[in-house]
């Protein structure tokens, strides 16, 4: 990581706005965390949108019965989003604060 840290708010909002839709790691990207921010990239595009896709493909082979495991792909969603921007918000201060110290 650089000798300055970015914006703390600015890399939490980069984080959550885009896990609204299965998409995480920006905010990761935007701190220069960049093997972080690609692994929860591709790991969120593969296994959300995979799972919207298996569930969408199940919904039409079971004539609709398959939307029900909907809400266990958004709870694994929101699980992942909040584990994210814990994470992040704490690799920030950490950041910040082996910065401050002489």
């Amino acid at each position: 990581m650089s000798s300055s840290i970015p914006n703390k708010g600015t890399a939490l909002v980069l984080e959550i706005l885009p896990a609204f839709f299965g998409i995480y790691g920006i905010g990761w990207l935007y701190a220069g965390r960049v093997a972080t921010g690609l692994i929860l990239l591709l790991t969120g595009l593969v296994v959300i949108w995979g799972s919207y896709a298996a569930i969408f493909l199940l919904s039409a082979l079971t004539l609709g019965l398959g939307i029900v495991c909907i809400c266990a792909v958004i709870l694994l969603q929101i699980f992942i989003a909040v584990l994210s921007v814990l994470s992040l918000n704490n690799a920030l201060e950490r950041a910040s604060e082996s910065l401050s110290r002489p």
